[in-house]
């Protein structure tokens, strides 16, 4: 359906900068996994260096929700408006990557 084409055009942009956010947050687990491997206390500079990757996941997330609750839904009212199903949104979305373990 031709109307439907600006609002997939837009959906599928803001969900390639989405997925990108989030694939960039693979450096955290393997700081984790550093860590939880360690066998001394982490130093300064990486416990720094963790907490620079959790403020990035938790934006990447912020983006996550802010991407359900705008993008997600203006695909909807456009589907909807062409009499086409509306997509589901997520059943629960992350509060914070890490936040609130620093």
């Amino acid at each position: 359906r031709p109307a439907l084409e600006p609002a997939l055009t837009a959906f599928d942009r803001a969900s390639g900068a989405v997925i990108t956010a989030l694939a960039g947050n693979r450096v955290l687990a393997g700081r984790l996994a550093d860590l939880e491997f360690a066998d001394l206390r982490p130093t300064e500079s990486t416990v720094a260096a963790i907490a620079a990757v959790c403020t990035r996941a938790d934006g990447a997330l912020d983006r996550y929700r802010e991407f359900v609750q705008k993008d997600l839904a203006a695909l909807n009212a456009a589907f909807t408006a062409a009499g086409v199903r509306a997509l589901p949104a997520p059943a629960a979305v992350p509060a914070t990557a890490c936040s609130a373990a620093r």
